[in-house]
């Protein structure tokens, strides 16, 4: 039985890709998730990294930000299984706007991973949105927020917004409430569901409009028709690795420094419904 211990960073996403890479040729998937302070945010990945069907043990390891850096920064080949422990992620890449599947000529990656949760489930009406309670001046402030989120809403005519989130995004996503409570229905889960909760919240939405996240990435697993906003210098990773088949279908990308009436209008309308 092959297996392969792997040092890698904290993010939902960035863990998952790497899984993509790694489940077509081993059995047990072995993760040590680097941390640089013992906070929940940066401890977010636990409960999902026991969700990916191969995984073994999970430990977290704290290592100096130089080190952390290190390894978000550096193109890692495809281990071969001879070195039982090595550090590997694919954040680098992907961020020069080199395609998951790309990576490692003639490698396979697992496309679907089965997390454990229902093949299917039936649709309803209303749009779900993620937004962070990140603050800095790269991303959205709650006002551009709440308008992009009014504006999606009508645009696939859903009758409800329901909103999730961690216990910190409260802040934010508390002033995004308030300021679309008169114009649609709301339902807030935010703080109050675990992750695979939260994704069977994105999984029955007509669609999700959301922060650059996690949650966009278990969602593009189930093919979730959705709409994922990322930071300006992160552009060229746009469309690095969803399915090819889900580009600007089922799958559509945009930066924080986009027209968004722009980047609505060009979504495929036809995937939404």
């Amino acid at each position: 039985m092959s297996k392969i211990t792997i040092n890698t960073v904290q993010g939902i996403g960035d863990i998952f890709w790497c899984y993509q890479k790694l489940a077509p040729y081993f059995d047990i998937i072995n993760i040590n998730v680097l941390y640089l302070e013992a906070t929940a945010i940066q401890l977010r990945a636990k409960a999902f990294c026991h969700m990916l069907p191969k995984v073994g043990t999970v430990c977290y390891v704290k290592v100096s930000a130089p080190e952390y850096k290190r390894v978000t920064r550096t193109r890692f080949n495809l281990p071969d299984g001879k070195t039982p422990i090595v550090d590997y992620a694919v954040n680098a890449p992907l961020e020069q706007g080199i395609n998951l599947r790309e990576l490692d000529q003639d490698s396979r990656i697992e496309e679907f991973v089965d997390l454990g949760l229902p093949k299917t489930v039936e649709q309803e009406d209303y749009l779900c949105a993620f937004v962070s309670g990140t603050k800095n001046s790269m991303v959205w402030h709650p006002d551009k927020w709440i308008e992009a989120i009014k504006q999606t809403a009508l645009y696939v005519s859903a009758s409800r917004i329901v909103l999730i989130g961690a216990d910190w995004d409260k802040n934010v996503e508390g002033q995004v409430i308030a300021g679309l409570r008169d114009s649609f229905e709301i339902i807030s889960h935010v703080g109050a569901y675990e992750l695979a909760d939260s994704v069977d919240v994105i999984r029955r939405s007509k669609f999700f409009l959301g922060f650059q996240s996690g949650l966009n990435v278990i969602a593009e697993n189930y093919d979730v028709p959705q709409l994922m906003l990322y930071y300006k210098h992160l552009e060229p990773m746009l469309y690095t690795w969803c399915k090819p088949e889900n580009v600007k279908t089922k799958f559509t990308a945009a930066t924080f420094s986009d027209d968004f009436a722009k980047v609505l209008a060009g979504v495929m309308l036809g995937e939404l419904v």
